[in-house]
């Protein structure tokens, strides 16, 4: 049974195989070849005759079908252009670079390898073509000369050392020339494998940092004029954030808390509690006016609602008194065990200390204003490596959970800066930039609170938005309008504003303006004024007990 099943999938890859032969027969045969690489295939073929245009454009064929696969092309899978030795020291580069793998991710980055393989190729065709005429002109001189002296005596054996000593030379220029050839290939691949280990150095850490499919964007624009990956520095700062976050992880806790909403279906999240209200911002709450399901065990003061062991209570209270009253001391104390009917409603609700499961919809975007004056650089630069590792987290969860995110940098004396997060070719040139930029200027709120309330009644999808607001606590208070505003807002669109306070002190125009307010100093008040390097372990977040729930009038 074994042997049948082996053979009928042997029959099957034949029959496969054989069907493709067939399309590919019948196919362009230069749809595999890149366009911008027409020319460089009539250059191959002019220069190594022994392969036609259409064994070169097959060839071409093959190596992007096992790279869109994710592997090389192996002589055991017919594999025959280029050469031999050009072909094994291409197809080991490609595997110690470990592009195979993301060939098959990215397919976009295989025209650009099969581009550069042939330009190698037309390289070494046309050099050991040089070569090869000046070794046979050589040859060809030196027969001259030798036939054009008289020889005396044994001209005949003369003749045939001539003829011995001018094969040998052939052979010699012939060795030397391959051994040219084969030492031009490893200078070709070498300086091909310095091209490409940015790249891919780049596409690791935009995987490790934003999951499979994370890097698209760079090989998408690999070739274009300053692609992503160029930014060296960038992906280095990005590298020692990521690993800041991987070790503070209840940042990647608060980031996560932001932007989300309560609805009426969806998965249930630990989220803060809300409370049926009057007046307030409209949200969805625990109502007994709507028993559409029943979802356990509760207490309560209801007779139509309460479990038969509560009424049996009551039926033998009959006879013995005492039983009776057990029951009716415990419906005025709403302790009657009973079934819980309530089911969540959008009604206006205020927010609670308190959190609990509740249904939630998906995240909103994440507004993040960020201070970028000068003061966040004191303290080893501590402030300013966490504000940019809230900056990279907030994009991180914004592109997993298909949110929108929005930056804003502030500080005196510089023009806001607005910039839309996102893992396009622009947004992580953005980005890269941004975490290279040091922070310098004073510190100012007035303008970037005014466009966060802006960007928040901009459309209905920021609308669902939170604010994140990350200083190090030296900033000034602000205008009594803008104050005045970012509470409307808050009224109307339910935002909540979430603040960061990089330092010892919280200062309280951030509890005035927070609705909560977090504070991220070091565990130990003695090592606060060192300047070595940023270590996560030395800080602790941890949450400032706030006065009111919500934000106090600055």
């Amino acid at each position: 049974v074994v042997a049948s099943g082996v053979a009928a999938g042997v029959a099957v890859g034949q029959r496969r195989r054989g069907r493709q032969a067939i399309r590919a027969s019948h196919a362009d045969p230069l749809a595999g070849v890149p366009e911008t690489a027409w020319p460089l295939l009539q250059r191959a073929e002019e220069a190594h005759p022994s392969f036609g245009w259409q064994d070169i454009a097959a060839g071409i064929e093959g190596w992007r079908r096992a790279l869109e696969s994710g592997h090389v092309w192996e002589e055991f899978d017919g594999a025959n252009w280029p050469d031999k030795e050009l072909r094994e020291l291409w197809a080991e580069t490609l595997q110690n670079l470990g592009l195979p793998r993301f060939t098959r991710r990215y397919p976009e980055l295989i025209d650009a390898l099969l581009h550069r393989l042939l330009e190698i190729v037309v390289q070494l065709s046309e050099a050991g073509f040089s070569a090869s005429s000046k070794a046979s002109q050589a040859r060809v001189g030196t027969d001259d000369g030798v036939t054009s002296v008289p020889l005396e005596g044994n001209g005949d054996q003369s003749a045939q050392e001539s003829q011995n000593g001018s094969e040998m030379q052939g052979k010699a220029d012939e060795l030397s020339s391959d051994m040219q050839t084969e030492s031009l290939a490893e200078e070709l691949v070498r300086e091909f494998r310095e091209q490409w280990e940015p790249a891919v150095e780049a596409l690791n850490e935009a995987e490790q940092a934003f999951g499979l499919g994370g890097a698209r964007s760079l090989a998408s624009s690999y070739t274009s004029d300053g692609a992503p990956w160029q930014q060296s520095a960038g992906w280095e700062a990005a590298s020692k954030l990521r690993e800041v976050l991987t070790r503070m992880p209840e940042l990647r806790d608060l980031v996560r808390r932001l932007g989300r909403r309560s609805a009426l279906r969806g998965p249930r999240r630990r989220l803060p509690a809300e409370m049926e209200t009057l007046n307030g911002a409209g949200g969805v709450a625990k109502s007994m006016r709507a028993p559409a399901e029943t979802s356990g065990l509760t207490r309560s003061g209801c007779w139509e609602l309460m479990l038969p062991a509560e009424a049996h209570l009551l039926v033998h209270g009959r006879r013995r008194s005492c039983l009776r009253a057990l029951h009716h001391a415990r419906r005025v104390e709403q302790a009657l065990l009973s079934y819980n009917r309530a089911s969540w409603l959008e009604v206006p609700t205020r927010e609670l200390l308190a959190q609990e499961l509740r249904p939630a919809d998906e995240n909103g975007p994440i507004i993040l204003c960020l201070d970028t004056s000068g003061s966040m650089a004191r303290q080893g630069g501590a402030p300013e490596t966490f504000a940019k590792a809230l900056v990279f987290e907030c994009l991180r969860q914004a592109y997993s959970q298909a949110r929108r995110c929005c930056l804003f940098a502030f500080s005196t004396g510089v023009e806001l800066q607005q910039l839309e997060l996102d893992l396009s070719a622009g947004g992580l040139n953005r980005l890269l930039e941004f975490l290279r930029f040091a922070f310098h200027g004073g510190t100012s709120l007035d303008e970037v609170l005014l466009a966060s309330v802006e960007r928040l009644g901009s459309s209905e999808q920021w609308r669902n938005a939170d604010m994140l607001l990350v200083t190090d606590g030296e900033v000034p208070k602000p205008a009594s309008s803008v104050v005045a505003a970012l509470q409307r807002a808050r009224e109307e669109c339910g935002a909540r504003v979430y603040g960061v306070v990089v330092g010892q002190e919280a200062g309280e125009v951030m509890a005035g303006l927070c609705n909560e307010l977090y504070q991220l100093c070091r565990r130990s008040a003695s090592n606060a004024n060192t300047n070595s390097h940023v270590d996560p372990t030395d800080w602790t977040l941890r949450r400032l007990r706030q006065v009111t729930r919500s934000a106090r009038q600055v």
